[in-house]
């Protein structure tokens, strides 16, 4: 399960989780429209959020539950995912664009694997070997996200940007590049 799947992280995530052998990738997100054009590439279900009940949604979607889920959002969605969890299933957070806050009921968090990563602790070698890796999978055509180039000049007003979450990548550009 991908939760943010309409951002870039999550949209890697799921061409990932193909990529690695994910039997089914169940994609989440509050923008259905956006989610339905994102099972091209590779999306077994969609969950819409946003509801009454995001974790029933969550565990509709997933045929009664997720192994893995992944998280970039923090907060709201992933207590939902949480919730949502097979016995036994693990959660990776990455990010907090939802919130720095997350209360999970301690009765849906028993028997859960909730892990959590920061580049911060991670070796140069293995971030070199994952980056290395990744672009492998770009390079191949594996692996696709939505770029926009911005000038130079332009910098200023692309952090704005990506500070509101673009949904794409970014990249400025040097004259002559």
């Amino acid at each position: 399960m991908v939760l943010g799947t309409t951002g870039v992280s999550g949209r890697v995530a799921l061409q990932a989780a193909k990529l690695l052998g994910a039997g089914t990738v169940v994609i989440a997100g509050r923008d259905g429209d956006a989610l339905k054009k994102l099972q091209s590439l590779g999306a077994d279900h969609i969950a819409v959020l946003g509801g009454d009940d995001d974790a029933a949604t969550l565990r509709d979607a997933a045929g009664g539950g997720a192994d893995v889920v992944f998280d970039p959002l923090f907060g709201a969605p992933l207590v939902a995912a949480v919730k949502a969890l097979n016995p036994g299933g693990r959660s990776v957070t990455i990010g907090m664009s939802a919130s720095a806050v997350a209360e999970i009921p301690f009765a849906a968090f028993l028997g859960q694997s909730l892990l959590s990563h920061t580049n911060m602790t991670t070796s140069a070698d293995l971030k070199r070997a994952a980056f290395s890796r990744l672009v492998g999978h770009v390079a191949a055509g594996e692996i696709v996200t939505e770029t926009e180039d911005i000038p130079l000049e332009g910098a200023e007003e692309a952090w704005s940007r990506q500070q509101e979450g673009p949904k794409q990548k970014l990249v400025i550009r040097p004259p002559g590049a």
